[in-house]
């Protein structure tokens, strides 16, 4: 339920649709739709994510250089993943800086 909570408000900002399909244990059917199912090809695709799955999401996508462990108290992270045909090129592990007492680094 968070991340739907999290991400509703720009969905509706932008008039999405968020897709529910995937809970947090089906991060492999997540990663093979997002990349192989032809609508995604070229866009910018959002994911929102339970922190406990996250390395397994990165990992999925084949990041090799993401993270190996996700602190219980980081909250405040934009991961961003580029591709190029299907292979991550460029990874970057972002903070938002959104509220005092975020992440600068």
């Amino acid at each position: 339920i968070r991340p739907i909570e999290t991400i509703t408000p720009l969905a509706k900002s932008l008039n999405l649709v968020i897709n529910t399909r995937f809970t947090k244990v089906d991060t492999s059917a997540l990663i093979h739709e997002v990349l192989n199912a032809p609508e995604y090809d070229g866009k910018t695709v959002l994911i929102c994510w339970v922190r406990n799955t996250l390395i397994d999401l990165i990992d999925g996508f084949g990041v090799k250089n993401g993270p190996s462990e996700w602190s219980e108290d980081l909250f405040d992270r934009a991961l961003v993943l580029n591709f190029s045909p299907g292979k991550p090129v460029i990874f970057r592990n972002i903070p938002q800086h959104l509220l005092p007492g975020d992440s600068v680094e």
